[in-house]
């Protein structure tokens, strides 16, 4: 189950199907599964395949699990949420910074990477 609600919305008068949305939250529902929350300043959204792009300021929120960036791209049809642009990773016992971050959806797997190989992901523990 997907919710999500804001405080201002515009439809694309060229597609329809298409919201811009400012001041988002956005609440993701699975079985057997805590909810994912979303926040984030704007968000495109699509009301036929619920893609959505969220963008400045974004906050995903699961269990003690929180992360920060400036987008997040979710996909529904690939069962994907993709993290990128000034990740921060952070739970009571680390935190992370990286360059994407992909989550798969059913499974709750997740993979971090850096745009450029040469660069390495930034892991400080709280220990």
């Amino acid at each position: 189950k997907f919710k999500i609600k804001s405080e201002i919305g515009e439809i694309n008068f060229d597609n329809t199907s298409i919201v811009y949305m400012t001041n988002v939250e956005a609440i993701i529902n699975l079985i057997n599964s805590d909810p994912i929350i979303i926040k984030a300043n704007q968000a495109k959204y699509n009301k036929i395949n619920y893609e959505t792009n969220f963008k400045e300021d974004v906050l995903l929120t699961y269990q003690t699990h929180r992360i920060t960036s400036q987008n997040l791209d979710l996909s529904f049809e690939n069962n994907l949420a993709t993290i990128y642009n000034k990740i921060v990773y952070d739970n009571n016992n680390a935190k992370l910074s990286a360059d994407i971050l992909e989550i798969d959806l059913i499974t709750k797997n997740s993979k971090i990477f850096m745009d450029n190989e040469y660069k390495k992901i930034k892991i400080t523990t709280n220990k």
